[in-house]
């Protein structure tokens, strides 16, 4: 459930925000391409289909792991034994 509403926030941070759509371009300049060297060529990402999606997901994925750490409910919960798999018996 907090997942989806996190990335419809993201959203609308980096789609329908100006200053958003500025933070985007500016973390693919810095991190994707460098102007000074290669003013005249595309962005790595842009050899992809979702590289710009890539791009938040990598930029919010420490925000995420943020989040789940502090939901009591994302941590981590022991599998059932029912849903273990069972060991082959030896023949």
């Amino acid at each position: 459930m907090w997942l989806a509403k996190f990335n419809e926030l993201c959203y609308e941070v980096f789609y329908k925000n100006p200053l958003g759509a500025q933070l985007l371009a500016h973390m693919e300049n810095r991190y994707f391409r460098s102007p000074v060297a290669f003013p005249n060529k595309e962005a790595s990402w842009a050899y992809f289909n979702e590289g710009r999606n890539e791009l938040i997901r990598s930029f919010t994925a420490g925000i995420q792991t943020h989040i789940a750490a502090h939901d009591v409910k994302a941590k981590a919960q022991p599998i059932p034994r029912r849903a273990r798999v069972k060991p082959i018996p030896n023949e």
